[in-house]
């Protein structure tokens, strides 16, 4: 019967570039204004990236984008991925399932409870939830037109991502890849045409200042879609009466301005420079961190410095600089600088602050010596 029926070559065709008319008309789901900027984005772009607060809706979101992929693409496969199973079964995962059932009437295919085991459906279609620590396992996962969302990607590990890099740029060869992979329509020339796509989202709360998802941001990278949203953009804030005084309904899920209120009270006065409002209100990368000793804009602005007047030094004056580390994973670093000129660093791991500070004394006398004899 017609409840019954999967999906069928082109029946979602005219949503194959216009994935909030597929969220509205398929899903009965209304994007709000900077939901809707990151699902065209993912239409439009080869690669998007979203940093954000928290209750934006990123996770309806998410799950919404891999229903429209597969459903207007020709064997079109989804990976979602997360840096723990438990975020991709417990929230993705959880959001798919109740959007599926929306539509199940239209496409078919069982849901499973094991994102891993994946929601198959007809025309090799398929939507996958894995997490994994291990690369091997995510450059193996590929086909002709490929969809691969990345959730709190800032925690995603480096060698992962490169994985995922490498399995986008695969599938250029679009009538090849097309006849190759098996598909149980005869494909139009229109169809054929859509074959070979492979499309990155990756988003999430901005919590660690290192790595491939930061580096997308502090370089401001061309090859990427670049967005920021505020909880404090959700219309459940940002909503006004209208002519009759009434304000309109509150939508579910999104952040609320008592739930805003609350946060702001919690980090007091000053909470839009609190780093931890920072990332989960503002989705922005903290200024500082609790645990650091100097602040990420500073870094930033000495990055930027070089087009700034320089105050010459002294003629030999020495100066040092040291980082201390101490103990654990990271390295004592010491830097030193003659006149204008900046010698190789010294990198010194598990030294205590004693024999760090005898080192910083040796190589104080040996700089101040090589520039007594002028062996610069």
């Amino acid at each position: 019967s017609g409840d019954d029926r999967e999906i069928a070559g082109a029946d979602f065709a005219q949503y194959h570039d216009d994935p909030v008319g597929f969220f509205r008309d398929i899903l009965k789901i209304d994007p709000w204004a900077r939901q809707a900027d990151i699902i065209r984005s993912v239409s439009d772009n080869a690669q998007t990236a979203a940093k954000t607060g928290h209750r934006i809706g990123k996770s309806l979101l998410a799950a919404g984008l891999a229903l429209w992929w597969v459903c207007t693409r020709p064997g079109g496969r989804v990976i979602v991925t997360a840096p723990s199973q438990g975020q991709v079964k417990n929230i993705i995962w959880r959001e798919l399932g109740m959007l599926h059932a929306r539509i199940k009437h239209l496409i078919g295919g069982e849901m499973p409870l094991d994102p891993m085991v994946g929601l198959r459906l007809s025309g090799n279609r398929q939507i996958i939830g894995i997490s994994t620590d291990t690369p091997e396992r995510l450059a193996g996962l590929a086909g002709p037109s490929m969809l691969f969302i990345i959730d709190e990607a800032s925690g995603f590990a480096d060698a992962l991502y490169q994985a995922i890099e490498g399995n986008s740029a695969g599938g250029e060869d679009d009538e090849e890849d097309a006849d190759e992979y098996e598909v149980e329509e005869a494909l139009s020339e229109q169809e054929r045409n859509w074959f070979a796509e492979a499309k990155i989202l990756a988003i999430g709360n901005p919590t660690k200042t290192s790595g491939w998802f930061f580096d997308i941001f502090r370089t401001a990278n061309p090859d990427w879609a670049r967005f920021t949203v505020s909880s404090e953009e959700s219309p459940n804030i940002t909503r006004v009466a209208n002519d009759n005084g009434k304000y309109p309904a509150k939508v579910p899920g999104l952040a609320t301005r008592s739930w805003l209120l609350k946060m702001q009270r919690k980090y007091g006065p000053d909470h839009e420079s609190h780093p931890v409002y920072m990332v989960r209100v503002m989705g922005l990368y903290p200024s500082h961190a609790a645990n650091s000793v100097i602040a990420l804009t500073d870094v930033e602005k000495a990055q930027m410095r070089g087009g700034l007047p320089w105050i010459p030094k002294a003629e030999g004056e020495v100066t040092l600089g040291v980082d201390v580390a101490r103990f654990g994973d990271d390295d004592s670093v010491i830097a030193s600088c003659v006149d204008e000129r900046v010698l190789p660093l010294e990198v010194f791991p598990g030294l205590d602050g004693p024999d760090l500070a005898a080192e910083v004394i040796r190589v104080a006398k040996e700089v101040v010596e090589a520039w007594l004899f002028k062996e610069f």
